[in-house]
């Protein structure tokens, strides 16, 4: 549920952050995010809101006592309007597990490091999309938050000219 501690940064459009399993709401002050918006929108991407939760240790995995794809699709737009957001302008971004199959449909930018663990299924996942990512990124580095931050810029430069 969305009732759980948030974090809102920005304006205008949305997207809505989907952390990794170990992440969460609270440690986005810590990871800069903020920084990295306002450097996006002084290089010229529209302002846009960044919007996450607190899902517990599980990230985006539904547990049974919480739905988070629905949280997603259903909740977070009336969620966003509530607090004079533009609701029909949003996009999701997430790492680590903070990815959702269900939306694999959508476009998407996929940023993954060479060195990564995972880098193997992030081949997989893209070899068995229906559409070929609008971004796909394999770059030097692995599954941390240096190689994360090293492209969320990107990230939010091409995020912001969804919206």
């Amino acid at each position: 549920m969305i009732t759980r501690r948030s974090l809102l940064l920005g304006g205008g459009g949305a997207v809505g952050i989907l952390h990794g399993t170990s992440g969460s709401a609270a440690a986005f002050r810590d990871f800069g995010f903020a920084r990295f918006l306002t450097t996006a929108v002084e290089q010229g991407a529209p302002p846009f809101v960044l919007a996450g939760t607190d899902d517990g240790p599980e990230g985006w995995v539904s547990d049974g006592t919480a739905d988070p794809q629905t949280m997603v699709l259903d909740e977070m737009p009336g969620w966003l309007s509530e607090r004079g957001f533009d609701a029909d302008r949003r996009a999701l971004w997430g790492w680590s597990r903070g990815g959702l199959d269900a939306l694999a449909a959508l476009p998407l930018g996929l940023w993954c490091g060479a060195e990564d663990p995972f880098v193997d299924a992030v081949r997989e996942l893209v070899a068995a999309l229906p559409v070929e990512p609008e971004v796909l990124t394999f770059a030097e580095g692995g599954h941390t938050r240096l190689f994360w931050n090293d492209h969320t810029l990107d990230a939010f430069s091409w995020l912001a000219g969804k919206l």
